[in-house]
């Protein structure tokens, strides 16, 4: 995520003070040590989770703790919600053990709507086909856009492809289009869902678009519809109320692999976008 690279960024514990011994800050999700106090300084570094800090200065400043990476001497900024705070001495960064380059790079950037093929789309693990769904954004949506109160998703929805068109997705992935009954509401089984949401400035477009379905329908495997819903809303949260999130780094986590920047953002469950974790 200039913080969702990470994700979502997402939850670092912070570890609380005691006199007469060091403060350490521990690393509890993927986080960006920076060269300011803002979100859009500079990166200094990518900083794994399970890492300890040195804290700096007791008070945060805009919700930045001033820290010390001391195997990689580095000192920089690390956004509060990020990491926990205790007392103690910061154990050996040096000697605990990275994770894997896969396990904590994202892109910088995607190529939007560019699709390679329109049938024989699979999913894997709650993916989509990146072939059939690379996903896709309307570039002119920013964060003041989406982040206004007279931003509505009912002005993009349906405007750029039909709900006949959209169901397309469901033969195109080979999943059946769920019988009568559990199309909507407790029993619903898939959604047609825009891999980037609508609320995240996605585009109504084929590119976006894909069936998600939920544990034991046509042998879905991985994460269901549900799952998805609730990141998105805990995404938009982090975009315009947290602010800690940038809308660039949320549409590029969740169309990469939504799954993987949920999971490291730990699988929050946000029913309404406005009072999330």
């Amino acid at each position: 995520m200039r913080s969702i690279r990470g994700v979502c960024s997402f939850v670092v514990l912070l570890f609380v003070t005691a006199v007469g011994h060091a403060d350490v800050l521990q690393v509890t999700r993927v986080a960006t040590l920076r060269a300011q106090p803002t979100r859009d300084s500079d990166a200094l570094s990518r900083v794994p989770d399970g890492i300890d800090l040195e804290l700096l200065d007791d008070t945060p400043t805009s919700g930045y703790y001033h820290a010390r990476w001391g195997s990689k001497d580095l000192e920089g900024w690390i956004y509060r919600t990020f990491v926990s705070r205790t007392s103690g001495t910061p154990a050996d960064s040096g000697a605990a053990p990275n994770p894997n380059e896969t396990d904590v790079s994202v892109p910088t950037d995607h190529s939007w709507g560019q699709v390679a093929k329109s049938t024989g789309c699979h999913t894997l693990d709650g993916l989509p086909d990146s072939g059939c769904t690379p996903g896709d954004i309307l570039a002119d949506e920013d964060e003041g856009v989406i982040c206004s109160a007279d931003f509505k998703t009912g002005t993009v929805r349906d405007q750029t492809t039909s709900r006949t068109e959209k169901r397309g997705v469901y033969p195109a992935y080979g999943i059946p289009f769920p019988p009568a009954g559990q199309t909507q509401g407790k029993a619903q089984v898939c959604e047609i869902d825009h891999l980037v949401p609508l609320q995240l400035g996605g585009a109504d477009t084929m590119s976006n678009l894909w069936p998600q379905c939920s544990a034991g329908y046509a042998n879905w495997q991985g994460p269901s519809f549900r799952d998805k819903d609730g990141f998105e809303n805990y995404l938009w949260y982090h975009v315009c109320k947290k602010k800690d999130v940038t809308l660039h780094d949320a549409q590029i986590n969740i169309a990469s692999d939504w799954r993987k920047a949920w999971e490291h953002a730990g699988k929050p469950v946000c029913g309404n976008r406005q009072k999330c974790p």
